[in-house]
C-alpha cells in the first residue's frame, strides 16, 4: 500500500449539500418564536399560553390553560400571527396558529428545554463538543439524528446554537 493522503474537504463546500432539502432555513429561525414569546404575548398571556409544536410545518400550535383563553385567543389570532411573523424571515413565516388545551407548565418546561431556555442547569449529557442536543428545537434535533457522521453532527449542533443566539447566558 502506498502513502496515499486524503485531501481534507473544507466544511464550507460540504455544508450546503448537507443542509439542502432538510428545511434548515425554515426551522432554525423559528427558534425566535420561543425566545420572543413573552414580548409577543405579554406577561398575562404568556402565563396562560405557550408555543407548543408545529403542525404541517406552517401552523404553530399554542397550548392554552383553559377554554376561556382558547376562545379569547381565537379572536386575537391574526394579531398574534402578525406579531410572531415579524420575528421570522420570509421563508420561515407561519401561515396559521391554533390553540389547544394543554398543561402550560409542562409544555413550557419541555419546550424551553428544547430551545435552550432551561433555567436550572440540569441538562442532558452533552456531546463531546460540550453542547447539549436538548438545547435545540425538536425539529432541529430530528434533523440532526438523520446525520450519521458524528463530527458533522456536532459541528452542525454548534452552528445551530450560534445561529439561534444561544450564546446569551440566562440566569
Amino acid at each position: 500500500m502506498g502513502n496515499r493522503r486524503r485531501r481534507i474537504t473544507p466544511a464550507s463546500s460540504v455544508l450546503p449539500s448537507a443542509l439542502s432539502g432538510r428545511k434548515w432555513k425554515i426551522f432554525l429561525p423559528r427558534r425566535a418564536i420561543w425566545q420572543n414569546w413573552e414580548e409577543v404575548a405579554g406577561k398575562a398571556l404568556s402565563s396562560n399560553a405557550w408555543p407548543w409544536y408545529f403542525k404541517d410545518n406552517t401552523c404553530l400550535v399554542i397550548a392554552v390553560s383553559d377554554n376561556m383563553w382558547q376562545q379569547q385567543l381565537t379572536y386575537q389570532k391574526q394579531m398574534i400571527l402578525d406579531k410572531l411573523n415579524k420575528f421570522l424571515p420570509e421563508e420561515s413565516r407561519l401561515e396559521d396558529i391554533r390553540f389547544n388545551l394543554g398543561d402550560i407548565e409542562t409544555v413550557r418546561k419541555n419546550v424551553c428545554i428544547c430551545h435552550g431556555r432551561q433555567k436550572d442547569k440540569q441538562k442532558e449529557a452533552p456531546v463531546s463538543s460540550g453542547i447539549s442536543i436538548q438545547e435545540i428545537s425538536a425539529e432541529s434535533r430530528q434533523l440532526l439524528e438523520n446525520i450519521d457522521d458524528q463530527e458533522l453532527r456536532e459541528s452542525l449542533l454548534s452552528l445551530m446554537k450560534k445561529a439561534g443566539g444561544s450564546d446569551r447566558a440566562e440566569s
